[in-house]
């Protein structure tokens, strides 16, 4: 019985395909001239017109995971402080891999 269980484990785990690579993006920026409390990313992709917002804190570097495969994805920054917002950075496009 114990060879059994071990056989069926073993053609599960060969027959399983590899997982997918987990698909992603960094983004950076400048900082301002003037001192910022934070920055916000705003992400939009062309499936479903959504717009996400991402608190990257005081880093000027921010990953987003977990990007849907042959998809346009548009980015853009603002600089926060004092509770006001900055104006969009310039707008950054990415399409992601069919495969």
């Amino acid at each position: 019985m114990l060879l059994v269980l071990i056989a069926v484990l073993l053609a599960e785990e060969v027959l399983a395909p590899p997982p997918k690579p987990t698909l992603k993006v960094t983004l950076a920026w400048d900082a301002p001239a003037e001192s910022v409390d934070g920055y916000n990313v705003y992400m939009l992709d062309d499936l479903q017109a959504q717009l996400r917002v991402f608190d990257a804190g005081t880093n000027l570097m921010l990953t987003i995971i977990n990007l849907s495969r042959n998809t346009q994805y548009y980015f853009a920054a603002t600089a926060c402080r004092g509770g006001l917002e900055s104006e969009y950075s310039n707008e950054v496009g990415y399409k992601t891999p069919r495969k």
